[in-house]
């Protein structure tokens, strides 16, 4: 009687223990879930603040004013001037170069 009376109330403690960590799981899921979407959120914010458009009103906003004219600076290694810039020829393939090592950097930024 004793041994049948022990197997239930082991049997009762693994099924208590088992109910606490679904709670602790099913807590742990929403707080990720609430995470992901505040993570979303951030990234949303800050695409909208680095826009070229949001840059532009900064600027206008702290008494910046558009630059009578353009002027195209080159960087060391690239060819120089506005008609490399067209997508073909060197200057495509040395930023499809470049991408490549900069692109993992940046996905570990919101």
């Amino acid at each position: 009687m004793a041994g049948v009376i022990a197997a239930v109330l082991v049997v009762v403690g693994f099924r208590v223990l088992m109910a606490e960590g679904q709670l602790e799981l099913e807590r742990l899921q929403h707080a990720a879930a609430r995470e992901q979407q505040t993570y979303e959120q951030l990234r949303l914010k800050y695409a909208q603040r680095t826009a070229p458009q949001a840059i532009v009103a900064r600027a206008k906003g702290i008494g910046m004013i558009p630059a009578p004219s353009l002027r195209y600076l080159s960087a060391p290694g690239l060819p120089a001037g506005r008609d490399s810039a067209d997508g073909g020829g060197t200057f495509a393939a040395a930023r499809e170069r470049d991408w490549k090592k900069v692109k993992p950097s940046l996905d570990k930024q919101p």
